[in-house]
């Protein structure tokens, strides 16, 4: 993909996220999504070229807590949203949408970087 028009794609989520409008913040529906729903720490993926077998299994149980955590969280975004019923406002529902994808963008990578971590820890082990 062309940098430039990478940079381009992730300018309007940017843009989404910093100008949030202020009735969302205040809204006490959106601060219940805030204080209920946690956002999971992403794990640290080491480089399969250098870590020993039982760092790798060590970090797949991080990462499946990780996994765990993350359809939680998706859960949890899915009530507030449920709660906010026919009301939600196009702000509410592009920010559950936003908040949605970007967790199941950042499990998908997380699992891509473990694979390659795992991938490269059989080469150099063969």
């Amino acid at each position: 993909m062309n940098p430039m028009k990478s940079k381009i794609l992730t300018l309007p989520l940017v843009f989404l996220l910093l100008n949030v409008p202020a009735g969302i913040a205040e809204d006490t529906t959106s601060s219940r999504m805030n204080d209920r729903c946690e956002l999971p720490p992403k794990p640290t993926i080491p480089d399969g070229s250098s870590v020993t077998e039982d760092e790798l299994i060590a970090v797949q149980a991080v990462i499946k807590t990780y996994m765990v955590h993350g359809n939680n969280y998706l859960e949890c975004i899915k009530k507030v949203e449920e709660g906010w019923g026919e009301t939600a406002t196009p702000e509410q529902q592009a920010l559950v949408i936003t908040l949605h994808n970007g967790v199941v963008d950042d499990m998908e990578m997380v699992a891509s970087f473990f694979n390659l971590a795992v991938r490269s820890y059989k080469e150099k082990n063969q």
